[in-house]
């Protein structure tokens, strides 16, 4: 009896070990999903729409969501619920493919920043637990309408296309125009 229970120590030790080795994400000091900041879903969020823009753009293929993971350094659960809220709003759209692969649904420089920002910081907002339901004085109102303002004179005409030309200057080949004496000289 003391043998099978060995056998069955050494089992499930093993598995354990193979499954951290193939799953390091999961490995933490801590039980449970970590609780990301708005910031840092902000961040996460721009950073996995850069990434399948910059594949896309490049066309080094469709990041599946594993690839993704890896690239970000995002724990499985916290990038499927990005994945998820980017597909649910029509920014990215998964392929047929066994595992799922991600194509942005529109062209880079179609994609404001200031709409996926949109997106992610309003993300469970709904009947009273938005900033309108919430009772506040007029100057934070103000406050917060300057933040968003300046925020917005600062991202206004920003799309994907400028996060994917600046995380790879080649790619700026594909987003400019040739110039009236290029046209001129051929």
């Amino acid at each position: 009896m003391l043998w099978l229970y060995i056998a069955w120590l050494v089992l499930l030790v093993g598995a354990s070990v193979a499954y951290y080795h193939q799953h390091p994400d999961r490995l933490t000091l801590y039980r449970g999903e970590p609780i990301m900041s708005p910031r840092m879903i902000e961040r996460a969020g721009l950073a996995i729409m850069a990434v399948v823009a910059n594949d896309f753009v490049l066309q080094q293929g469709q990041p599946t969501t594993n690839d993704l993971s890896r690239r970000t350094g995002l724990r499985g659960d916290t990038m499927n619920m990005l994945i998820n809220l980017l597909a649910q709003e029509k920014f990215i759209v998964a392929t047929a493919d066994v595992p799922e692969r991600w194509l942005p649904t529109r062209p880079a420089e179609t994609i404001k920043i200031s709409d996926v920002l949109h997106v992610l910081r309003t993300n469970g907002e709904q009947g009273s637990m938005t900033p309108a339901g919430l009772e506040t004085s007029p100057s934070l109102d103000a406050l917060f309408t300057t933040l968003e303002t300046a925020q917005a004179d600062a991202i206004e005409q920003r799309t994907l296309a400028d996060l994917v030309v600046s995380a790879a200057p080649e790619a700026c080949l594909l987003y400019t125009s040739p110039s009236p004496r290029d046209l001129s000289t051929s």
